[in-house]
């Protein structure tokens, strides 16, 4: 899907048209599709993939509120045919957007859902308006990110929510009728508040010690780590007045991924796993890696130890998570 293959890749299109776009797409031998959509419907899913013979992988990323569930909306039946198909089933009660990936040709982006109504197919259709941009590393790597920080369902789950559906009466009275049980919103909760992949952009490139001793707030590094503490002066950061713009740092919530409460890791495992989850490119080096660790850790050492403890047996820094 490019500039010469569209003769409108970059112009304005309704629904329809994108529609038809994916359509012929979707039936290429070897695509890999992505659809991301606020509503999502079955029926829509079964017209895209009718002639879709050449899609060997995928995924799907929604949101599942229960108004949009029990309103119609969106359908529980998408999940059991994604799950079908062998497409990967991702929900994010906070996401809004619509856009769909086949392979890595390029992208349809804009306000038109994953449903009849959104892609021209029903009567009634709603007046849509798209775009197709380039697949790029970064757009990619973008919409990598939406699905990162959404939960997969699996059949357990699934069995969970529909039995919360079809127990809600016809017709809805209460706003606290419209809210997922408890244990349903902490898992949607923890999904996205966990970080699976990281730039360096993401990590931190100063230590305490740099701050305190060597603070330029001219310098790249120092303008990069204030920017992440959310504009924060050196004063404020250091003073400890609150550890919560830490925390809420990608590269924390990372490394509480990483370890289960009462785990701990080895400096060499911790920089062998952060690592693997950086995705620029081209790559860092590991001499490089290990720089961004020491000064998580030692970020960590100062504003976290109401969770973790950091010790040194046999020369190599240990970090392990409290079991509390």
């Amino acid at each position: 899907m490019n500039g010469q293959e569209v003769p409108f890749f970059g112009r304005l299109i309704n629904g329809s048209q994108a529609f038809e776009l994916l359509l012929r797409h979707f039936a290429k031998e070897d695509n890999s599709v992505s659809i991301c959509s606020g509503f999502l419907r079955s029926e829509l899913l079964r017209f895209l993939f009718s002639n879709a013979t050449g899609c060997t992988s995928g995924r799907v990323l929604t949101r599942w509120r229960v108004e949009d569930l029990h309103s119609g909306a969106s359908d529980l039946n998408s999940y059991l045919y994604c799950r079908d198909k062998g497409l990967e089933f991702v929900i994010d009660n906070q996401f809004h957007g619509k856009a769909y990936i086949v392979n890595t040709s390029g992208l349809v982006l804009g306000s038109a859902n994953a449903t009849l109504s959104g892609m021209g197919l029903s009567i009634f259709s709603n007046s849509e308006v798209c775009t197709v941009v380039p697949a790029s590393t970064d757009n990619i790597r973008f919409i990598d990110k939406l699905f990162g920080t959404g939960l997969k369902i699996s059949d357990e789950l699934f069995l969970e929510i529909k039995s919360v559906i079809t127990a809600l009466p016809t017709v809805i009275r209460a706003a606290g009728e419209m809210q997922w049980p408890t244990h349903i919103q902490d898992l949607i909760a923890a999904a996205g508040w966990r970080v699976d992949t990281l730039t360096i952009d993401d990590c931190l490139l100063t230590s305490p010690t740099n701050w305190a001793a060597i603070f330029d707030p001219m310098s790249a590094p120092h303008a990069h780590d204030r920017a992440l503490f959310g504009g924060s002066s050196i004063d404020s950061v250091l003073s400890g007045t609150s550890n919560l713009p830490f925390k809420r740092l990608k590269t924390y919530r990372w490394l509480g991924g990483l370890l289960d409460k009462g785990q701990e890791a080895y400096f060499g495992r911790l920089s062998q796993l952060l690592h693997e989850a950086l995705k620029d490119d081209p790559r860092p080096r590991r001499v490089e890696v290990k720089i961004l660790l020491s000064n998580l850790i030692a970020w960590v050492d100062l504003f976290a130890k109401d969770e973790y403890t950091l010790d040194r047996p046999n020369y190599s820094q240990r970090l392990r998570r409290l079991p509390h």
